[in-house]
Order: C-alpha cells, then sequence, then structure tokens
C-alpha cells in the first residue's frame, strides 16, 4: 500500500485486516495486477464481508466491488483525462533498449509463415516469427498498442492488423507490418468503464468490445460507436462475435454468459451456472456451442441455441483462466495457476493429459492459451511474462518467446 499512495483508496474492510502480506505488489505494477493482487486477498474476507463465499468476488455494491472500484478508479479517471494525440506522447520509454527491436530483428517481419502475438500489462503488442529455427526467436514488433495497461488484443493475420483495448480507454488499431497504431476510438461509456476484451472483424469494419459492464458495438471505418448492449450487473471480461450471424456472446464477473441479437440490441440467453466470477471462454457460432471458464474448479459447456447446459466438467483446475477448444473433436485446453494447462475430453469429461511449465508458481499462472490443432502446437502466457510454446503431444516446451516485462493477459497463434 505505501507503494501507491495516491491511487489505492482502501475501503474499511482493510481496517481490521492484518494480513496485507498477501498482496503481492512489486514496484512498478500496473493496476491490472493490483487488481488481481487484491481480488486473491479479498477471497480470504469474502466470506465474513458480503456472505458470497469465501471465493467470490461480489457486484460493485458489495464490499469487494466496492474496493475494486475505490483502487482502480482513480487511475481510471488520470486515463481518461491524459490527451492521446501520439503513442510518443504517452510512451518515452518505447525508444529504451528493453522496449524497442533492433533492426536486424525488425527486418525479419514478413506476411508469410507462421506467427505468434501478446499483448500485457506493459500496454505493448509483441510479435513473433514462431517459424525461425532457434529456440528463442526474436522479437521482430515491440508496437505502442496503448500507455496503460493492454487488457485484450485480436489480430487479423490476413490484413497483419490488430485490434486492442487497454487501460487508456481506447480501441486501437495497429499496422504490424508497418509497427504503428493507425487509429484510436475513445470510449464513451463513463470513467469507471474500462475496456477489458475486444473481438472484431476487419473485413466488417467493426469490433465489438467490453466496456465495464456494457457490450459497446465499434465502426472501426468511422470511428464511431454504434450500440451498447446493457444487462450484465458486472464488469465484461470476455467477448465473441459472428457478423454473419449478427451475435455477440459476452462473458462477465457477475457469473453470467449473454448471447444478443445485434439486430435489435437484446439479449437473447442469459446463461446460468457458475458459482463464482466468469472470465474468458471459447464458441464456435456454427454450432451454436461455447464453453466457459470461471474463478473456481468448474468449466460448463452451453447449448446457445436453446439456452442451457450441456455438461458441467468439475474437479480441474482451482481456477480457470482461459480456454482454446477444437469443436471438430471436443477437446479444450484449459490454462489457471500453477502453470498448468489441461487436456480436456469434453465427450467424456476426462483430463487426457496436463502440460506445465515445471515452476507451480502463482507467478507461472496461465493467463492466456491458444491451440493450432492441426500443427499440435499450444502458445501460452503467463503472469510472470513468459510466452511459451509447446508440442501438443509430448508436452514439451520448443520455444521461448521473449521481450515482454509484466503479466501477459492476451496471446495468439496464427493457424
Amino acid at each position: 500500500l505505501k507503494l501507491f499512495p495516491k491511487s489505492i483508496r482502501a475501503c474499511s474492510s482493510l481496517g481490521s485486516c492484518t494480513q496485507l502480506q498477501w498482496v503481492p505488489l512489486q514496484l512498478g505494477a500496473c493496476r491490472i495486477c493490483i487488481q488481481a493482487a487484491c481480488h486473491s486477498l479479498h477471497r480470504g474476507l469474502a466470506d465474513a464481508d458480503s456472505g458470497i463465499g469465501a471465493r467470490g468476488l461480489g457486484r460493485r455494491g458489495s464490499p469487494s466491488g466496492r474496493w475494486m472500484l475505490q483502487i482502480t478508479q482513480p487511475l481510471q479517471i488520470e486515463a481518461q483525462k491524459a490527451s492521446l494525440e501520439s503513442a510518443a506522447e504517452v510512451a518515452p520509454w518505447a525508444g529504451e533498449p528493453n522496449w524497442s527491436v533492433p533492426e536486424t530483428d525488425s527486418a525479419l517481419f514478413c506476411p508469410e509463415g507462421r506467427w505468434a502475438s501478446a499483448g500485457g500489462c506493459d500496454g505493448f503488442i509483441f510479435v513473433w516469427h514462431v517459424d525461425h529455427p532457434g529456440a528463442v526467436p526474436p522479437c521482430v514488433r515491440c508496437c505502442v498498442a496503448h500507455f496503460d495497461v493492454c487488457t485484450d488484443h485480436v489480430v487479423d493475420w490476413e490484413r497483419m492488423k490488430c485490434l486492442s483495448v487497454g487501460g487508456d480507454f481506447n480501441l486501437a488499431m495497429l499496422d504490424l507490418m508497418g509497427g504503428v497504431v493507425r487509429s484510436r476510438i475513445k470510449s464513451d461509456a463513463g470513467p469507471d468503464c474500462s475496456l477489458l476484451c475486444v473481438d472484431g472483424d476487419l473485413s466488417a469494419g467493426k469490433a465489438a468490445v467490453g466496456a465495464g459492464a456494457q457490450a459497446k458495438i465499434a465502426d472501426i471505418e468511422t470511428k464511431t460507436w454504434l450500440m451498447t448492449l446493457q444487462g450484465h450487473q458486472d464488469d465484461v471480461h470476455g467477448i465473441r462475435s459472428d457478423w454473419d450471424t449478427n451475435q455477440v456472446v459476452t462473458s462477465s464477473w457477475d457469473r453470467l454468459l449473454k448471447l444478443w441479437d445485434l439486430r435489435s440490441g437484446r439479449c437473447v440467453r442469459s446463461l446460468e451456472g457458475h458459482n463464482q466470477v466468469c472470465t474468458k471462454f471459447d464458441v464456435d457460432f456454427s454450432l451454436q456451442l461455447a464453453l466457459s471458464c470461471s474463478d473456481e474448479d468448474r468449466l460448463i459447456l452451453w447449448d446457445l441455441k436453446q439456452g442451457g447446459v450441456i455438461k458441467t466438467y468439475d474437479g480441474g483446475l482451482a481456477t480457470a483462466n482461459d480456454a482454446s477448444v477444437d469443436w471438430k473433436t471436443m477437446t479444450a485446453a484449459v490454462c489457471g495457476p500453477g502453470g498448468e494447462v489441461q487436456l480436456w475430453d469434453l465427450e467424456t469429461g476426462e483430463i487426457t493429459s496436463t502440460i506445465t511449465t515445471g515452476a507451480a508458481t502463482t507467478g507461472a499462472s496461465g493467463q492466456s492459451v491458444d491451440v493450432d490443432w492441426e500443427r499440435r502446437q499450444l502458445l501460452l502466457g503467463t503472469w510472470d511474462s513468459q510466452v511459451l510454446l509447446f508440442d501438443l503431444d509430448s508436452g514439451e516446451c520448443v520455444k521461448k518467446l521473449r521481450k515482454p516485462r509484466r503479466t501477459l493477459t492476451r496471446v495468439h497463434l496464427k493457424k
């Protein structure tokens, strides 16, 4: 707490807490790291303070929800007041050796081959050529996307462009070939509505963004917000869109998944089944199936068409942070604490194998996972800023992608 006297406004529940050493804050920790650390600490307080369970995190009206808001809001307001004219104005560190790419490595960038990307709490988007013969492929792009945390990003590998959102309240479009931000759209959702997740289709010129407890639709070409989808009671941390069917699926810390019709802007399905906050999910719009993760040892397979639970999977990771599904074989890769990735057979409900980083610590917690199921390779982004490429069959780490220095929020693998 001494490191952030101007940013942290603790609520009364801290008054009687004698275990502040639980919070793993480090000098230079970003707002998302503080929020996650306080989330972890508050699990021990939630049972007494809010009655929602020993591991629960309540709505903003609950003590834990107010705490999150009081911690993050001062930083969010400061961010919203900032005038963002260019990346150089908000990221003076971009020219330093730790944040720049040597010209020899930058010249390796080309549209062909297989690529991996990562975004995280340093506000950058990193790109690697995973076909490089070395065990540690060079980083060929280190793009300043946001002056605050880059909370999520999605890549159009065909166009070599990227959409990202961050703690600076901006939806940014990056040209990965040139390594620059081409446009920004400022959020109009308010100072307590951070942009937490994004999905989009550059061919359609549209993006879907989680902004606080709302989902918002943006026109990338005109740089305008077209629609606001309201219905969640807490922050939206996962969003996926399909512009052919005009559908959007969202997951929220209110423990719900929602299916939206973009033609009317109405919520078509509200899916209830998780006992703790719902984080990320994977979806197949053609099959109308979704697999959701939550802050508990439970995964849920949903029927979006009928609006019901097909199957629940208990007894896995204590916290499931992200999932990637092969819908042809009904196999899911799920990452979580301890540096583990579990492979689930969704038809039998069994864990078929487990991949580990070899460091069963909180710092190695898997935050994001993406899988190339045809080439049998898995990309993992961790809490301690590692980007690791695994052979899916042997479980061996075949490449280490180095450059990030903060917690990873999302990784992508070109398929």
